[in-house]
């Protein structure tokens, strides 16, 4: 290793640091003396990379410091100056913080010279040229890896023994015993001292895939930067790899065999504990079949009552970690959990046993009307993806995550999908080349979800994640022209974003064509970009022509339950405002507050109004405030000049009026909800509007009739379209919303 020392000088500085003559430096001096060893030079065209000093050359008295700055380098005969010029500006906590990066640094090449796992040993270098680049550069050390930012998982360790000691304590058959908490607190502490095997040694345990050794490689990469790491140098924050990992790495340790001394260790930490070797191993098998059907999507409970001590404290320690652990740009879920918990302590009109008696009258509902369920879906109006979430729920569509990794142990079904894949898209995107779409959807960085139905793949979307960056690239979107408008690319959508969410990643950006526009505003895209400019620059691919895009995601939600969740809530309140209707006689009538006599004044307000108050209703639900007037009167104002606007435009000229049914007569009965702008311009006078959106939502409602009643050819198509393109420019400069 005495090249290695020349090249960064660090034998030279220990002999100079030890030595008689160095002792006498002053600290400070002895500290910049050993940053300056890892300075790059600056100046000019110089690659040095480290001040190395002359033998005997430092001065005696520790107040020479500026004949220190003047000494040469023995490498680029440049001064002490050129070296340590970019720390000159530094505060003595910068500087503090440097020179302990420069003793991480020496303890990794101390490390590497012990260690003799090859795989370890370029660990370690990496953390070492990661330090080194900080230190040449001067600046605070940021770990920049390109495994990711902790947490790695959606759910971690603690959540899935949540989840599991939930279900085991409802079904009543757990191996829990009297002493749930001792047997957790045993297997998670033996968990965060668990010592995974080295890759290679992983690989010679069993047939292992390519995917799996991948794998494997990356869980065990990052657990031991961020958990091994950090306990033999405290430069680094140390992760407990049951906060930070979750169903995959449980994967991966339930390869091996469980019955380790590692565990009679951890046993013997537990003074009070009464489990055994036995019983620890019974809970792990009984573990290990709750793992085989665990389901990711799903949420963690969020009630702590009868939970072990050990996962509820870890709760919070949970949330902690994953928004402060990562500073990368994501979403993280501990803002919209305290936000959830916040909004829980506040104080409800309804009784919980109003909502109970609701909850079991939505189950006998659901239960009498689900062999008719699909007549409903036909007749009445229904989420985009109900139909396509049924099929699922039956069998008879799959969705599969699929992408080429370039090894000959891939099963020829993938393949075969991939080929399919590759002719969907081809025949749906005929502008773009066959070579251009084979060499993206072959790629090994680019993935693909498609939606199999009686074999076949019917739609696919491909993308290309970029973890690091936070953000996802949709590519290619399409489904088979036979079996569009059926719903499945909301459904296959609503995949991709969970697929999304349980790899944390909660943005998407796209370049979507003039066709494509509408589909992807339906699925919550926007031309608006929140994603910082630099965080995709130079990673996406730009089209000519197209439209950039780009969708956020909440990993509080689910999104291919989203709209059966929505209706669902629909029906909850439908219910709930039936219970307390049923309450109240509808036959009674209250006096007029407008008696002869009454003083009042318009407007009311709502304690005013007989009858109100039997009902509980909260008056602080309508503001009377001067500036909600005066809000109220601004949007009033810039309705009424939009609305003048609209009338007044060229093509404006079919909605003027309501459309009359004797010259179409077959009209009312294909638009269920017409509107106009004289209807519009009535509405607008008696104060219906009490949001601007509502002005909004009917002008569009009015352009979407128009479109589906009559042929794109048609005159009144393409006065819809033009009239839709006017007012959307109007919106966003009168509105500013």
């Amino acid at each position: 290793m005495g090249s290695w020392d020349t090249r960064f000088g660090s034998r030279n500085v220990k002999q100079e640091c030890s030595s008689s003559t160095s002792s006498r430096l002053a600290p400070e001096t002895k500290r910049l003396i050993r940053l300056a060893s890892y300075s790059k030079c600056q100046a000019k065209s110089c690659v040095c990379l480290g001040w190395k000093p002359l033998s005997n050359q430092l001065p005696i008295r520790c107040d020479e410091l500026a004949l220190i700055n003047a000494l040469p380098c023995l490498a680029c005969q440049h001064s002490f100056g050129c070296h340590t010029v970019q720390l000159s500006s530094k505060s003595a906590d910068e500087l503090e913080e440097l020179a302990k990066c420069a003793q991480a640094m020496e303890q990794f090449r101390a490390a590497m010279q012990r260690e003799t796992s090859s795989h370890d040993k370029e660990l370690y270098q990496f953390l070492f040229f990661s330090l080194r680049r900080s230190l040449s550069e001067g600046r605070t050390h940021r770990l920049e890896n390109p495994l990711g930012l902790p947490p790695f998982e959606r759910q971690n360790v603690i959540d899935i023994l949540r989840m599991y000691f939930v279900a085991r304590n409802e079904s009543c058959d757990g191996p829990f015993g009297r002493s749930p908490a001792v047997l957790f607190e045993a297997f998670i502490s033996w968990l965060d001292g668990y010592r995974l095997v080295q890759p290679p040694i992983f690989e010679m345990l069993g047939r292992r895939t390519k995917e799996e050794r991948v794998d494997y490689c990356v869980c065990y990469d990052r657990w031991f930067i961020y958990c091994y790491v950090p306990g033999l140098c405290n430069y680094f924050k140390m992760h407990r790899p049951s906060l930070i990992f979750g169903s995959q790495l449980l994967a991966h340790i339930f390869g091996n065999s469980f019955r380790n001394p590692s565990v009679e260790l951890c046993l013997q930490q537990h003074k009070n504990s009464f489990v055994t070797v036995d019983r620890l191993a019974s809970f792990i098998a009984d573990f290990r079949e709750f793992l085989r059907s665990f389901d990711a999507t799903v949420g963690v409970p969020s009630k702590s009552d009868g939970l072990p001590k050990c996962l509820q404290a870890n709760l919070g320690d949970n949330a902690d970690s994953r928004s402060k652990a990562s500073s990368k740009p994501t979403r993280r879920r501990s803002v919209l959990t305290r936000k959830a918990k916040q909004a829980d302590k506040r104080d409800h009109d309804i009784p919980d046993t109003l909502w109970y008696d609701i909850k079991n009258e939505y189950e006998r509902r659901e239960q009498l009307r689900r062999p008719h369920i699909l007549l409903d879906s036909i007749l009445e109006l229904m989420p985009r993806d109900k139909l396509a979430r049924i099929e699922e729920e039956r069998g008879q569509i799959f969705v599969h995550v699929i992408n080429n990794n370039l090894s000959q142990e891939q099963g020829k079904e993938k393949l075969f999908w991939l080929l399919q894949l590759q002719n969907v898209i081809s025949q749906q995107l005929p502008r773009m080349p066959l070579e251009y779409v084979a060499r993206i959807l072959w790629d090994h960085k680019h993935k693909n979800i498609v939606l199999i139905k009686n074999s076949i793949v019917i739609a696919g979307i491909c993308f290309r994640m970029f973890v690091d960056q936070g953000f996802s690239e949709i590519v290619f979107c399409a489904v088979a022209a036979n079996e569009q408008v059926k719903g499945y690319g909301t459904h296959l959508m609503n995949h991709l974003k969970d697929f999304h969410i349980r790899h944390g990643v909660y943005d998407i950006l796209t370049y979507a064509d003039e066709l494509a526009v509408g589909y992807f505003q339906k699925q919550g895209f926007s031309k608006k970009i929140h994603v910082d400019r630099s965080r995709y620059e130079g990673y996406i691919k730009e089209y000519e022509g197209a439209t950039f895009m780009a969708c956020k995601l909440y990993s509080n939600v689910v999104y291919t339950l989203l709209s059966s969740m929505i209706e669902k809530q629909k029906d909850f309140v439908q219910l709930l405002g039936e219970r307390l209707s049923a309450k109240h006689d509808p036959n009674t009538v209250y006096a007029s507050p407008f008696a002869s006599g009454s003083d009042l004044k318009l407007p009311l307000s709502v304690s005013q109004i007989a009858g109100i108050q039997a009902v509980h209703v909260r008056s602080t639900t309508v503001s009377t405030s001067n500036n909600a007037t005066d809000q109220s009167s601004e949007d009033l104002d810039k309705l009424k000049s939009l609305l003048t606007k609209l009338r007044s435009h060229p093509s404006a000229w079919p909605f003027l009026e309501p459309v009359d049914a004797v010259e179409v007569p077959d009209y009312y009965g294909f638009i269920k909800y017409p509107i106009d702008l004289e209807t519009m311009e009535h509405r607008l006078e008696s104060g219906y509007y009490c949001h601007p959106k509502l002005f909004k939502a009917d002008v569009m409602r009015m352009m979407d009739n128009c479109r589906r009643f009559n042929h794109v050819t048609t005159r009144y198509y393409k006065a819809a379209v033009a009239l839709e393109k006017a007012f959307l420019s109007m919106w966003v400069k009168e509105m500013e919303l």
